[in-house]
């Protein structure tokens, strides 16, 4: 129900999520961790196949935040 919810306003969620990590980024916060779901066979297939590759996506995006040097 949650995906189904970012997928119909992309923008919105996208924009807040922006605003949160950049937030949590400048307070100095550990990078969040995105866990692949475990459970992507239960949804239907169009929402199975995003669920399945959003967390690889996350961590590219988020590899920046890691990088200490």
């Amino acid at each position: 129900v949650a995906l189904g919810r970012v997928l119909k306003y992309p923008e919105v969620h996208a924009r807040r999520l922006a605003f949160s990590l950049r937030r949590w980024r400048e307070a100095g916060e550990l990078a969040p961790v995105c866990a692949p779901l475990g459970t992507e066979h239960l949804l239907p297939a169009e929402l199975g196949l995003i669920a399945r590759a959003l967390p690889q996506l996350i961590r590219k995006g988020l590899e920046p935040w890691r990088d200490t040097s």
